[in-house]
């Protein structure tokens, strides 16, 4: 099992045995093993929900038909889906599951200190906003992002799973991923310079980057409000006291070295306001717009490993057509 920690929603994803980098798979799951914890088998009908199991106050979902695979305690899951479920609903879930669950996400560390920002990587970038989210055009060619979308859709998806929130918390995502791992990201239909580019573009060296992904967005798919790195009870050796009266099921490794310094997303398809599928930025009101090649880069982390709170964003809803983008997480630490 590869378990991938996605903020305040930590999914695991299966992974079937069709990577050739065997070694460099196992030691993912090794490392990530120390952060994470399976929840058990969900049992299906808790409150009228099939799919979702009350663990310890929280309901764990899977697979639900218009939420996919999240967490959320019964009441606003139940409101949430009441409205979705309306008929001639068209709209963004990620919005309906904020306005419906207001103290659904994190704002930790909002006592937090304020820290010197790094800036952006290079001149090259634009800055969307100076709390720290950047965006760079032609990243990749038109014909490189094409091919990818043609041609990964040839291999097999993971599929993900609810593990080890913390509480509370309500967010759910809908989407389909592939990983591709070690010099699978410099095979076709990858670029065959992709990580050098990345290293150029973000100044942080290839042996910080965990594995690739790749990400479709249906109409109807989504992720809500996130941080993309792990809400944990200390950083180091002091405490966020902030995080008091937060719940976690175990101890989350915040040791430096598992902390994600980068977030680096290059969108694959074009898409317009009308298809929806923009990543948001809630706390900035920033809101960037899927345009084949483009690339955001964006750090989850300060530099003494605590979450930044300004970088909570989410995936909206894609309303039409589908959207799909490179991800690539850049760690603190190296090992991959």
């Amino acid at each position: 099992m590869v378990k991938v920690p996605l903020g305040l929603l930590a999914f695991a994803v299966m992974v079937q045995p069709l990577f050739a980098e065997a070694g460099l798979m196992q030691n993912w799951l090794a490392r990530d093993d120390r952060r994470t914890r399976r929840i058990g088998r969900l049992r299906r009908g808790f409150q009228g929900v099939d799919g979702c199991d009350n663990d310890d106050g929280v309901l764990l979902c899977m697979k639900l038909p218009d939420l996919g695979d999240g967490v959320c305690n019964a009441a606003d899951l139940q409101r949430i889906l009441t409205t979705i479920k309306q008929p001639g609903f068209h709209g963004d879930k990620v919005h309906i599951i904020r306005s419906e669950s207001p103290s659904g996400w994190l704002n930790v560390p909002a006592l937090q200190p304020a820290k010197p920002l790094v800036g952006p990587p290079s001149s090259a970038w634009q800055t969307l906003h100076s709390s720290g989210v950047y965006m760079l055009e032609d990243f990749l060619s038109a014909t490189e992002a094409d091919a990818i979308v043609a041609q990964i859709q040839s291999r097999d998806p993971i599929s993900s799973e609810v593990t080890q929130p913390a509480l509370p918390t309500c967010g759910f995502r809908r989407s389909t991923t592939w990983v591709l791992f070690g010099s699978q990201r410099q095979q076709a239909p990858m670029p065959s310079d992709l990580l050098a580019r990345m290293e150029a573009a973000t100044n942080v060296p290839m042996k910080h980057y965990e594995p690739s992904q790749v990400v479709e967005y249906h109409p109807g798919d989504f992720f809500s409000d996130h941080y993309d790195s792990s809400v944990c009870d200390h950083i180091g050796s002091h405490q966020l006291p902030e995080l008091h009266d937060v719940k976690l099921r175990e101890s989350i490794d915040c040791g430096e070295g598992m902390r994600r310094q980068g977030t680096f997303i290059v969108y694959l398809t074009d898409e317009s306001s009308s298809t929806g599928g923009a990543t948001y930025f809630p706390k900035l009101d920033v809101r960037v717009q899927p345009k084949k090649g483009r690339a955001l880069f964006f750090r989850p982390t300060r530099p003494d490993g605590s979450v930044d709170p300004w970088m909570l964003h989410s995936a909206e809803t894609q309303l039409g057509g589908r959207k799909f983008l490179l991800q690539q997480w850049m760690m603190r630490g190296t090992g991959w």
